[in-house]
């Protein structure tokens, strides 16, 4: 009588164990559906945020080239410096800022 009970338990035992081990391998297909699904959306996003720090790279490397500032003086309350072909502004003064605010707006396209 025992080893019948043992043998139910045993079965049982076994039985539920399975059981168990079917359950942990569903939930874990579905976690890793999910994970699969953010692993594109975050694939995504690293490659918005690579976008926008080329964008704010190469504006900041634009204001901080001192090619882009001349030798300024004020002339008529503009500031101005000499090159070969005349007064001319320089390029930060032409550019008046819209270099950083493009880049801060995300807009690619650039203006120098």
């Amino acid at each position: 009588m025992m080893m019948w009970i043992y043998r139910v338990v045993k079965k049982l035992s076994v039985r539920q164990h399975e059981e168990e081990r079917q359950q942990r391998e569903q939930f874990l297909k579905k976690e890793n559906e999910i994970l699969n699904r953010h692993k594109g959306e975050l694939i995504e996003q690293k490659w918005i945020l690579e976008m926008e720090n080329n964008r704010l790279r190469e504006a900041l490397e634009f204001y901080g080239d001192r090619k882009n500032y001349g030798k300024e003086e004020v002339r008529n309350g503009l500031w101005v410096h000499n090159s070969a072909m005349g007064i001319t502004f320089s390029n930060i003064h032409h550019d008046d800022g819209e270099t950083a605010r493009k880049a801060l707006e995300g807009d690619d396209n650039e203006t120098t």
